[in-house]
């Protein structure tokens, strides 16, 4: 599926194509192509999902937001579409590839990571603007690249990256080899990180929140299952894994505000 989306596939791509170990036979595929900082997260879920749902098979591919919107609206084969911001949701809404209306499930806050033992001896985000400090952020295009921005304007910090990433599992391995001395990826990101990395917390002072939208893509088919995906991770059951991977969970009647404008 992933090679006829006509560019590379995106870096974690999870397809369980023997479906669960019951041993039923799916009835009904799903693609969901979702940010890159959900990687964890949304494989756990799914594997939940397929458990409830023998006969329904996901697949999911992981990227930067906006690279995963800029495939769908060129006809990658989607069923639901995940980002990591309202922003990049709307550039899909805007193209008219979305069927009903996205639904915000969770959110998200930055962090800062370090290599084990600190090397830098880094405290807080002040400390990121020190000339000597090499730091690794997103691209400028991509949510969390512009999440840092926000964040480092709040805190009328010099930013000065030495690298720009393509999403904050490229910003998160940076800073476990030890390339950089710090980096900026979302809360889960830093728990992702495990022991490979130290974090430092952001005052909620100076930090930002990321929500998270998803929604079901017009005309590739598998509504019915997708809306099942869609309402199991708006469950409770789901709620708690987004919780222990580092999200902020999402009351299952959260409301999506559009800001297409008249787009």
């Amino acid at each position: 599926m992933l090679a006829s989306l006509g560019v590379a596939a995106p870096a974690g791509c999870v397809d369980r194509s023997g479906g669960p170990e019951s041993g039923d036979v799916p009835a009904s595929s799903i693609h969901v192509s979702a940010a890159a900082s959900l990687t964890d997260v949304f494989t756990v879920i799914a594997e939940k999902f397929e458990v409830q749902n023998p006969n329904i098979q996901v697949s999911m591919s992981f990227g930067s937001s906006s690279t995963i919107v800029d495939q769908v609206i060129n006809g990658a084969p989607v069923n639901a579409l995940a980002t990591a911001s309202e922003a990049t949701m709307n550039d899909a809404v805007k193209a008219h590839v979305i069927s009903g209306t996205p639904r915000v499930f969770a959110s998200n806050q930055l962090a800062i990571v370090v290599p084990v033992g600190n090397p830098a001896n880094i405290r807080s985000i002040a400390d990121l603007g020190e000339p000597e400090i090499k730091l690794a952020i997103c691209q400028p295009q991509v949510p969390c690249g512009q999440a840092a921005r926000e964040v480092f304007a709040r805190a009328a910090v010099r930013l000065v990256p030495v690298t720009f990433e393509a999403d904050v599992r490229a910003v998160l391995a940076k800073v476990a080899s030890g390339e950089v001395d710090a980096g900026i990826v979302y809360r889960s990101d830093a728990i992702a990180g495990g022991a490979s990395v130290e974090s430092i917390s952001i005052p909620d002072s100076t930090n930002v929140s990321i929500q998270y939208p998803i929604a079901s893509i017009a005309s590739n088919g598998g509504e019915p299952a997708v809306e099942k995906f869609i309402d199991f991770l708006l469950s409770p059951s789901s709620q708690l894994v987004l919780a222990d991977h580092g999200f902020t969970p999402f009351a299952a009647n959260s409301r999506w505000v559009s800001r297409a404008g008249k787009a």
